[in-house]
């Protein structure tokens, strides 16, 4: 643009000479002094216009350099979309993996949970049926020998226990009073206690302890005495005891009772019932027993050996140390004193004898009273 201005005015200039040789001297430099300021002015437009056009294109070339191209604009458009959608992957990723750990987590701590009371049940019923198979060998042991009775015979049988309870045992009324001893022991407790009398016979302890407001339950293997039981409204059930103990729960009874039991057992079959009886008591759970006095003369050479079904005296240091053993606490072997109105508890230790005819004074019952111990 700039040149094509030059060669206009060039022509201009070229055509103003050609007139002004024509011209006179005068007019030659009149004409002269027109074209030269013409030409100045011309060149001054012609500087302003080159000056101004520089400016604009100084103004304008770095906006057009500037300026995308429409393929450099579309290539930054699809990655910022890329980016977009990946960065939307990427935080539902990280969203899913972080659900999926913490599930893994609750499913590992679900495992252990299920694992732990799985071999808590495992441990549990492998006890329960080690003790039952146990009880079932010595039940096999002991009746290996035995010859299987008739109906009749064992109705003979029962019917003579129940006369012959009748006959020597005392009256109810007189086996109630000698029971006092262990009745007060029970007087101070703040809640109905869960007791149970193993062979309850005709029910005495059983009405007595329902007198004090507590939940009494009898267990007999004679259905004579069961029935005597029923009549009296009193909670009874005919079983054999060792079984009935052995499918009891782990500390479940306040107390057990057993009097005038333990005699007909063996040492074995005893040390079994035992422990049976401290498992199944709550802890400071009560243990009451009686027994005869083999102590006294005429009780451990007579009066033992009229029942036909004793087979086993128990001597009251042998029970002693057999209830140490099962880690029974606070244990109290007694006499009890029934003569007359009053009913006293001699304890054996308190006993002073120095002459063999004071064994003959004697009491004829010897009672045992220990508690389950508290904790392991």
């Amino acid at each position: 643009m700039a040149n094509n201005n030059q060669l206009q005015i060039d022509s201009l200039v070229a055509a103003i000479r050609r007139e002004a040789t024509q011209l006179t001297d005068h007019e030659e430099a009149f004409c002269t002094t027109i074209v030269s300021s013409q030409q100045q002015s011309l060149t001054e437009i012609d500087r302003s216009i080159n000056a101004a056009i520089q400016a604009v294109e100084d103004l304008v070339k770095p906006r057009l350099s500037a300026r995308p191209s429409p393929r450099n604009f579309f290539k930054k458009l699809c990655t910022k979309v890329g980016l977009t959608i990946l960065d939307r992957l990427e935080r539902r990723r990280c969203k899913a993996e972080l659900t999926l750990l913490e599930t893994i987590q609750y499913l590992r701590a679900s495992q252990q949970q299920l694992r732990a009371e799985f071999n808590d049940f495992q441990s549990v019923t492998d006890q329960a049926l080690v003790r039952q198979f146990n009880h079932l060998q010595r039940q096999i042991d002991r009746t290996s020998g035995c010859v299987n009775l008739n109906p009749d015979l064992e109705k003979l049988l029962e019917a003579f226990y129940c006369q012959f309870e009748s006959e020597y045992r005392g009256s109810s009324e007189s086996v109630r009073h000698r029971l006092r001893p262990y009745h007060d022991r029970l007087l101070n407790s703040d809640y109905p206690l869960e007791i149970v009398d193993l062979g309850c016979g005709r029910g005495e302890w059983l009405s007595l302890v329902n007198q004090l407001g507590h939940k009494a339950k009898g267990i007999d293997c004679n259905p004579e005495f069961v029935n005597l039981c029923k009549q009296q409204n009193l909670a009874v059930e005919l079983g054999d005891a060792i079984v009935w103990l052995h499918s009891q729960a782990d500390n479940s009874l306040d107390v057990i009772s057993a009097f005038h039991v333990i005699e007909h057992l063996s040492f074995t079959t005893l040390a079994d019932w035992l422990q049976q009886i401290y498992r199944v008591l709550k802890p400071q759970g009560w243990l009451l027993l009686e027994t005869p006095n083999i102590s006294q003369f005429h009780v451990g050479l007579v009066d033992f050996y009229r029942d036909p079904t004793h087979i086993h005296k128990v001597h009251p240091q042998t029970i002693k140390t057999l209830l140490q053993c099962l880690r029974f606490t606070d244990i109290e072997i007694g006499y009890v004193d029934a003569n007359g109105d009053k009913v006293q508890w001699l304890p054996t230790e308190e006993v002073t004898l120095r002459d063999p005819g004071q064994y003959g004074a004697l009491p004829a019952d010897m009672g045992i009273i220990a508690r389950k111990r508290i904790g392991l």
